[in-house]
């Protein structure tokens, strides 16, 4: 971290990062799958069914195949 931060290793700042880090790890421990089923305070169901919406669009208008075979098409 602080070699990506350009800073001292023994800085506030990389030390709260890592705090977060170490936090965030402990929080995703405790998570279940079935909570992106629910919209709760995170709104998790309307993430989920955004993400799916989108991958969805792109397989459908092709804009993924057209991304995977643009250099063999242009070479």
């Amino acid at each position: 971290m602080a070699v990506l931060d350009d800073l001292p290793e023994h800085s506030p700042v990389v030390a709260e990062d890592i705090r977060r880090m170490e936090y965030s790890l402990t929080q995703m421990g405790h998570a279940s799958f079935v909570n992106i089923l629910h919209n709760k305070g995170d709104r998790l169901l309307n993430r989920t069914l955004l993400a799916m919406f989108s991958t969805f669009s792109q397989q459908i208008n092709g804009a993924g195949t057209i991304g995977f075979y643009t250099t063999t098409v242009f070479e």
